[in-house]
C-alpha cells in the first residue's frame, strides 16, 4: 500500500507532530518520552485523535518544554470533548469488563456476586428513600429481583419489608 503523499492532519495530529519536530525528537523518541509506541504517535499524527488522559500528557510536555501554543490547542481539545461522549465510553468499557467476567465465572462465583448485589442494592434503595418517591425506589426494588435466578419472592414482597424496616 502506498503512502499518501497529501496528507490533510487536523489540527491536532499537526499540533502534535508539530510540538515533537519542534523537540528535535523522532516519532520513536517521542514516544520513549510519552511512554507510548512509535505507532501510536505515527497514528496520532496521521489523525487517530488521543483519549483525553493521552492529550492531557501531551499538554504537560508542551508547557514543561516551554510550547504555549501547542499546549493551548491541545488543552483546548480536552475542553471541546462532550463529558456524555466519555461516560458512554467508560459505560460501555465497563459494560464489556462485566460480561467478560459473567461468561468466564463459575456457578458458584456468580451466586456468590448476585447475594453481593442484591445486598448493595437494597442498602443504596434504602438510602435514597427519603430523597425520591416510592414509584423509584421500587423500581429499584423490582430491578433487583429480576436479576434474580429463580423464584426468590416478589418485588411487593421485599417493597413492603423495606417500609418497615424504615
Amino acid at each position: 500500500m502506498s503512502r499518501p503523499t497529501e496528507l490533510r492532519r487536523s489540527v491536532i495530529s499537526e499540533t502534535i507532530r508539530r510540538l515533537r519536530l519542534a523537540l528535535g525528537e523522532t516519532q520513536q523518541q517521542f514516544a520513549v518520552r510519552l511512554g507510548m509506541s512509535a505507532i501510536t504517535i505515527a497514528k496520532y499524527e496521521t489523525n487517530k485523535r488521543p483519549s483525553p488522559q493521552a492529550l492531557q500528557h501531551l499538554v504537560d510536555v508542551a508547557v514543561a518544554e516551554g510550547r504555549p501554543q501547542e499546549a493551548q490547542i491541545l488543552q483546548n481539545a480536552i475542553n471541546q470533548i462532550d463529558p456524555a461522549s466519555v461516560e458512554a465510553k467508560k459505560r460501555f468499557l465497563l459494560n464489556a469488563a462485566f460480561q467478560e467476567f459473567l461468561e468466564q465465572a463459575d456457578a458458584a462465583r456468580l451466586r456468590q456476586l448476585e447475594r453481593l448485589l442484591s445486598r448493595e442494592l437494597n442498602s443504596i434503595a434504602l438510602r435514597l428513600k427519603p430523597f425520591w418517591g416510592p414509584n423509584e425506589t421500587e423500581a429499584i426494588l423490582r430491578a433487583q429481583l429480576s436479576t434474580k435466578h429463580g423464584n426468590h419472592g416478589n418485588a411487593d414482597d421485599l417493597f413492603a419489608v423495606t417500609k418497615k424496616a424504615q
